[in-house]
């Protein structure tokens, strides 16, 4: 009898280990930060496109989720890296060239600023280098792309394109480049 009840109870033991791997189905994730990005980032962005210091502020500080509270930092970092959603190591350069040198809320140690130095090979932060990669990669995405592009490849594009050139300071190259076709 004790046989045929710890299967059973090795289920429940290990439902919560299963039950939060279900949770992090990565087509679901990408799907959330694709609606995070359209639904919150982008219209903030807009909203506050006038007070670039304010912008900053705003892409640069810690994201929470629970608390509604958004950023390029929400999903652990995950805005800055491309293995959910096509194309944005290039939101993760962005936020690299953005926001590393006021180091907002500790941003050099954050998962954005881990994610976007591993998508560029980079084991510290180098301004030249990172607008080089993000050159090389914004090429090959536009190459990928042909006319119709993908709808990840789209929202990635959106946020990146929403961003004030004038964030971008002497990096704007990078801008002009993606946003410009």
């Amino acid at each position: 009898m004790t046989h045929r009840l710890l299967p059973l109870f090795a289920l429940f033991a290990l439902y919560p280990l299963v039950a939060c791997e279900a949770e992090e189905d990565p087509e679901e994730e990408a799907s959330n930060i694709q609606r995070h990005i359209q639904d919150e980032l982008v219209g903030e962005i807009d909203a506050m496109s006038g007070d670039t210091s304010a912008l900053e502020m705003y892409l640069c500080r810690r994201g929470d989720l629970g608390a509604g509270v958004f950023s390029l930092r929400s999903f652990e970092g995950r805005l800055c890296e491309s293995n959910y959603v096509d194309g944005l190591q290039l939101v993760g350069g962005a936020a690299l060239l953005i926001c590393w040198d006021g180091d907002h809320e500790d941003f050099q140690d954050s998962h954005c600023a881990e994610n976007a130095l591993d998508e560029y090979g980079l084991d510290e932060y180098d301004r030249d280098a990172v607008v080089q990669q993000m050159s090389a990669v914004i090429n090959e995405l536009i190459e990928q792309s042909g006319a119709g592009g993908n709808p990840a490849y789209a929202t990635a594009k959106l946020l990146f394109c929403s961003l004030p050139r004038s964030l971008f300071g002497s990096a704007a190259t990078v801008y002009d480049l993606w946003c410009a076709s």
